[in-house]
Parts: structure tokens; C-alpha cells; sequence
């Protein structure tokens, strides 16, 4: 009797257990699927692509298309694509810093269910939610040239531009050898890597006690506006011992107006990005030293590492690109890259 009944038992344990597993829900993605640690799952377009071997699409947005410097980026966002087999192209809003026009085109770009994108996020109150959309609807999607805390994106390319701005500030007191006057310029005063620029300058120049920001001015990025906004405000203050430019945008016209003004003995100025007339004003003397980010392995590797995540599911990692000063020292190197046909920003 006592042997029947542990045998009894026995069995109801097994059904209990069996029952347990066969109630449990299984989360695990399935084969086809691919899932982060955070249980991002790829889009079925995505994973159907991947299946059928067919070429994927990866779109760059960025916030100025019609700058020299943004060509850079569109050039290595093209290469990685020549190299990976894929469409991978960069696109962008005709007017400067459009943002809510990104939104519309990111917005376009979920619906048009391409495989991966990459944002220069200029705002992220704006942008963020859109990228965050892209994430969820299972895109992958990083930031490139300006990074999005508070978003989801997977990773970002680009460049501390705090640090950079410092940087700036730093080669600033090296040449005024840590004494004087100085005036900012900035295309756009409220895009978050002007922010983060200016406030690594400040921070920098806050540690010389002889060094005195006067003022920050917003030059717009049409040209004509640049140099007028530019000159002006040199003229407004005579006594000043530099100029700081913070974008591609008033560098290269900061150079320009310095040169017409015929104070570039009187005046430094240091800017940022490499501008093909940037370079000239370096070896010409009216800049002394600009700062790029390197552009174009932005581009590049931006759409490498979206390519390595959707097809090996490889961990997107963010890459700083930098910041390399460019003076006399080795402008004559980088005019003749320039020179052969490779692009420099």
C-alpha cells in the first residue's frame, strides 16, 4: 500500500511540473528575430531583408545640406555603402537648422520603413521623441555630430563638442598668451553643439583670470549676414585681442573678414572645421588655428555600425572622432589632401 501510494504522489508531481512549463510564456525572440539587451527586436522588413539577402537602406539626416562640411559626411556615408553592398545616402533640410522639417523627414522615413537611421540631433527636445519613435517602431537609429541624451539611440558618432570648445579656449590663451578680449560667433546660437561649444569655451577661459569673454553673437547662416554680423561686431569692439567661431559656417567668413579688415596682426582667430577656405586663411595668417571633427568618418562609420548590428548583431558602440587642431604647422598636408580629391572638413 505505502509503495502504491509514493508512486501516486510521484505522478502527480510530474503532471504539476509539466503543467507549470507548459503554461510558461516563452519571451525569447524568436530565430528570425534580433534583440538587444534592452529586447529591441528588429522589424520584420528589416529581418525579412536580412533572410532574402537583399541590400539594406540606411538614411543619414542632417540638419544643413547645402554646407561644404555636410558633403564630407554625405561622402562617408556613400563610401561605407560602396564598400557594404547597400543604399546608404544622406539627405537633409534645405533651410538651415529646419528642425521640425528633420522631424517630418524622419517621420517619412519609419513610414517608408527603411533599415537604419542616423540623426544630426541639433535639438533634442525636438528630435528625440522622433528618434525614439524610429527605435520603437524597429529601426535601428544612432546620432551623429551632435549626441541625444534622453533618447534611446543606440550610439552616437561624433565629437565631445564640449571638449572641443575647451580645446578652443585653451589654443585661444596659447596664442593671446592668456590676456585679452574675446568675441564669439555662432551660426546658431541655440543648436545643442553650439551650446556645448560655448560652454566648454567659457569654462576654459574662465581659468585665466586676464581673459575676458565680451559677448556672444548669433550671425544667422546666410552668408552675406555671416560677414555683415562678423564685421560689425569686430568694429563694435576695437579693443579686442580674439576671435572664437564656433561652426563651419563662421569660421571660413570670420578668416575672409579679417583679411578684408587688414587686422589679422592685431586680431587671432580660432575656429572650427576644416572649410577649403578655412585652410586658405590658415596659410594665409588671418586664421590661426581651426579644430575639425573629422566629417567624414562620421559618415562612414555611422553606417558601418548600423550595418554590423542589423546583419551580426553587433553592440553599437559610440566613437569619438576627435578634436584635431589644424595651424601652420600642418595646414600645407591637409591643402594638399585637398588637393587630390579628398574630402576634408
Amino acid at each position: 500500500m505505502k509503495k502504491i501510494l509514493v508512486v501516486l504522489l510521484s505522478a502527480l508531481l510530474v503532471m504539476v511540473i509539466l503543467s507549470a512549463c507548459t503554461n510558461q510564456t516563452d519571451t525569447r525572440p524568436s530565430e528570425n528575430e534580433s534583440a538587444g539587451d534592452d529586447g529591441f527586436v528588429l522589424a520584420k522588413h528589416i529581418q525579412r531583408k536580412v533572410e532574402n539577402g537583399q541590400p539594406l537602406e540606411i538614411v543619414a539626416v542632417h540638419h544643413d545640406i547645402a554646407l561644404t562640411f555636410t558633403q564630407v559626411i554625405a561622402s562617408g556615408v556613400s563610401a561605407a555603402g560602396e564598400e557594404l553592398g547597400i543604399d546608404a545616402e544622406l539627405t537633409g533640410t534645405n533651410v538651415a537648422h529646419d528642425v521640425q522639417g528633420m522631424v517630418a523627414m524622419i517621420e517619412n522615413l519609419i513610414v517608408k520603413e527603411v533599415d537604419g537611421i542616423m540623426v544630426s540631433n541639433v535639438n533634442g527636445e525636438a528630435l528625440n521623441p522622433v528618434i525614439d519613435k524610429a527605435i520603437e517602431a524597429g529601426i535601428p537609429t544612432i546620432t551623429f555630430g551632435t549626441n541625444s541624451p534622453g533618447s534611446q539611440s543606440f550610439a552616437h558618432i561624433g565629437q565631445n563638442t564640449y571638449l572641443s570648445g575647451y580645446t578652443l579656449g585653451q589654443v585661444m590663451a596659447e596664442y593671446l598668451d592668456e590676456e585679452g578680449k574675446i568675441l564669439i560667433n555662432t551660426c546658431s546660437v541655440s543648436a545643442q553643439w553650439s551650446v556645448d561649444r560655448e560652454t566648454g569655451l567659457r569654462d576654459a577661459i574662465a581659468k585665466y583670470p586676464k581673459m575676458e569673454i565680451v559677448g556672444i553673437i548669433d550671425t544667422g547662416t546666410d552668408d552675406q549676414g555671416v560677414y555683415s554680423s562678423i564685421e560689425n561686431g569686430l568694429r563694435a569692439n576695437p579693443d579686442l585681442a580674439g576671435l572664437a567661431t564656433l561652426c563651419a559656417v563662421t569660421t571660413p567668413v570670420g578668416g575672409r573678414v579679417i583679411a578684408d579688415m587688414g587686422i589679422a596682426d592685431a586680431l587671432v582667430h580660432v575656429g572650427n572645421d576644416l572649410d577649403p577656405l578655412t585652410l586658405e586663411n590658415i596659410k594665409s595668417g588671418s586664421t590661426e588655428a581651426s579644430l575639425s571633427q573629422d566629417p567624414f568618418r562620421q559618415g562612414y562609420d555611422g553606417v558601418k555600425i548600423l550595418y554590423n548590428f542589423i546583419m551580426d548583431n553587433l553592440t553599437p558602440a559610440s566613437v569619438d572622432t576627435g578634436v584635431l587642431r589644424v595651424d601652420q604647422t600642418n595646414v600645407d598636408g591637409f591643402l594638399k589632401k585637398l588637393d587630390n580629391g579628398e574630402p576634408i572638413g
